[in-house]
């Protein structure tokens, strides 16, 4: 007995078409959820302190001796958003200049948001500067289904005049019901 079987182009466009689309899907529901899982994902709101009583604090980065975070827990529940408005990382920042920096940290486990961090950059040499939090972040509250969070958001006005060029790492460290924590971000800034 003999099968033949209907090679007709129309029947195998239609496989073929079927399949570009299922695979299409697949990736782009990949790429969402990549993107979902990435601590980085979280967008600054543009007018996050613009619409609030919220006022940035305003300081300068200071060469510090060693960390205070030993003993601190490593947490990953935080960003850098932006720097000068821009997305952080986007551009080198010169040394001889005030930068703002604003992103948001809290603490998972916890529904409450810190009442300060220290924004540290970590490099050969690591320098510290204090940032007010309290600037409204409901997206941050909404993503992460923690109401507490809504003022998790920070910024501060930073003079760089203390930083020598190089690249570093920010870091927060901050605290939480009594409890030190650790958050690296996931960037890399350079100072010129």
């Amino acid at each position: 007995m003999v099968i033949v079987l209907d090679n007709s182009l129309p029947f195998w466009s239609k496989i073929v078409r079927r399949t570009s689309t299922i695979a299409a899907s697949i990736s782009s529901c990949v790429l969402v959820l990549m993107l979902a899982g990435c601590g980085d994902s979280t967008p600054l709101p543009a007018d996050a302190a613009a619409t609030s009583n919220y006022t940035p604090s305003s300081g300068a980065f200071a060469a510090i001796s060693a960390s205070s975070s030993a003993g601190a827990r490593t947490v990953n529940t935080c960003n850098l958003d932006a720097v000068n408005g821009k997305p952080a990382s986007s551009e080198p920042l010169s040394h001889a200049s005030t930068a703002t920096f604003s992103g948001w940290a809290a603490a998972d486990g916890s529904d409450n948001a810190p009442a300060g961090v220290q924004l540290v950059l970590k490099g050969a040499q690591d320098y510290a500067v204090n940032a007010a939090t309290g600037m409204p972040r409901p997206d941050v509250a909404n993503a992460n289904k923690h109401p507490g969070w809504a003022a998790a958001g920070y910024s501060v006005i930073a003079d760089l005049s203390a930083v020598a060029p190089g690249s570093y790492t920010p870091v927060l460290e901050f605290s939480v019901d009594g409890k030190p924590m650790q958050c690296t971000t996931q960037h890399k800034l350079t100072i010129q």
